[in-house]
């Protein structure tokens, strides 16, 4: 059998995330199906805590799947870096990396279009083996993005909440505490604003990624004419 290789995406871009959306599931699961107003928490066990990790595992990538879905269709970092006019890098620069991409490609300019001039410098960089910081903007990337979707998440269960009567919570059978309606609507507005927050750091990052892809290209191409 194969050693099983976990990556940081794993911990950073499932496990954080999903644990956030599996717990506001069982929010949601309690306000829809449960009749009665008070919820048994079981005690820690290696059992309970595998079965933990393996929902909030599996809630990641779900939330991951919606978040790729979403995010495509309302943000492309592609366009807002290369774009000549209010992009982050200087016209020349990326005049520069489109005559390169030409040559080696051979492809006319309008074939090169941000998306494909990402990918191309992204795979050129990855190929000559200078990636740089790539792996730690994917991971970024990965873990705001799936936390803004799992707050988002939160967020809208806590506002239901609202509409729902105080919980007790039994845990160890002994300790107890209520959630009132009160909590639930902190809960709502701090994750609605983690949410927010949450998505403008991975834009961020989506943008230093995009950079660091253009940027290595264009130095890997001028050590390679210079040697």
């Amino acid at each position: 059998m194969k050693e099983l290789n976990l990556t940081l995406y794993e911990f950073f871009g499932y496990l954080l995330p999903g644990a956030i959306a599996a717990v506001a599931m069982l929010i949601l699961f309690y306000l829809t199906a449960l009749s009665g107003n008070q919820v048994y928490i079981p005690d820690v066990t290696k059992t309970v805590v595998g079965i933990a990790l393996v929902v909030a595992y599996y809630s990641g990538h779900i939330v991951q799947a919606i978040g790729n879905i979403a995010y495509k269709k309302v943000y492309h970092p592609e366009q807002e870096v290369l774009c000549v006019s209010k992009g982050p890098l200087p016209a020349n620069l990326i005049v520069a990396v489109k005559i390169r991409l030409m040559a080696i490609y051979s492809l006319d300019d309008n074939d090169l279009v941000p998306a494909l001039i990402y990918r191309l410098c992204d795979e050129y960089v990855v190929q000559n083996g200078n990636v740089g910081d790539r792996d730690i903007f994917q991971y970024r990337e990965g873990f705001y993005r799936g936390l803004s979707i799992s707050c988002m998440l939160t967020s809208v269960v806590s506002f239901m909440m609202l509409l729902a009567r105080p919980i007790k919570i039994v845990w160890f059978t002994y300790c107890e505490a209520i959630v009132t309606k009160g909590m639930f609507a902190f809960l709502a507005i701090t994750s609605l604003i983690g949410a927010a927050l949450f998505y403008n750091r991975y834009k961020r990052f989506c943008t230093y990624k995009v950079v660091q892809a253009v940027t290595s290209f264009i130095v890997i191409c001028n050590k390679k004419q210079t040697a």
